[in-house]
């Protein structure tokens, strides 16, 4: 058996040193999706799952200044948690993971999970345990790296200019036949949202399995990591229907 970190240990420290208002271009994307689907509605309640240093609630409060928003940040780690009170302090903190049981106490609105499930190496579980806590006629917006194959696909990888280096969990890849397939069980309508880079980014040089953009045939801002994966990532968007009176 590999020894086996449950996270990427480098996220940690990078997202400490993140600003909070430096977004990921998919998060802009996954604000408008909020946006559409609440706008009849002056408030309402938001879980982000995997939410770091809280860099996406604080562009989902800045973003929907009209709106009132009870917003709830989830993670692992008590010093991004710690960064997110800091700069939201009328935000919930729940420090606890996706694959606890009953880590979710409360019932949202909407709940996010961004860039997180590539970690799972199952995707059911932590999946049951967000869908269980979305409100009728709410939504689960989750972004990850999806196979339109067939395939689902477990990685694991180290960087081994770290001696003795570990086995890091991070860029698993679930196929959206076995998804489709798990959400045909639900009361619920899905949809696939895809999303390309707009622009070119280079290497990151901490961390080189942050993903950078190459030029291809297809894709002029085709994403790619350290392990030579080409990352396409999509939205799911999973909103939770009412029940019949």
């Amino acid at each position: 058996m590999l020894p086996v970190t449950s996270s990427r240990n480098i996220d940690k420290n990078i997202y400490c040193n993140i600003p909070i208002d430096n977004p990921k271009e998919i998060h802009k994307k996954v604000v408008s999706l909020i946006r559409d689907h609440f706008s009849d509605q002056q408030e309402f309640s938001c879980l982000d799952a995997g939410c770091a240093q809280g860099s996406f609630l604080y562009l989902l409060k800045n973003s929907l200044p009209d709106k009132q928003i009870h917003m709830t940040g989830l993670d692992i780690h008590k010093e991004l948690l710690n960064i997110l009170k800091e700069n939201i302090k009328e935000a919930i903190t729940i420090e606890a993971s996706l694959t606890e049981k009953n880590c979710i106490k409360s019932t949202y609105d909407a709940i996010t999970c961004l860039g997180t499930f590539s970690i799972f190496d199952d995707f059911k579980e932590p999946f049951e345990n967000l869908y269980s806590s979305v409100n009728e006629g709410g939504i689960l917006l989750i972004t990850s790296e999806f196979n339109t194959f067939p395939i689902d696909v477990i990685m694991r990888y180290r960087d081994v200019r770290n001696s003795p280096s570990s086995w890091e969990k991070g860029w698993n890849i679930f196929s959206k036949v076995g998804i489709e397939n798990l959400l045909s069980s639900h009361e619920a309508d899905f949809e696939w949202v895809d999303f390309k880079m707009p622009f070119a980014r280079a290497p990151h040089q901490e961390d080189p399995m942050r993903t950078w953009t190459i030029q291809t045939n297809e894709n002029s801002f085709q994403q790619v990591n350290g392990a030579g994966q080409l990352v396409n990532q999509s939205i799911l968007k999973v909103t939770k229907k009412r029940s019949k009176i």
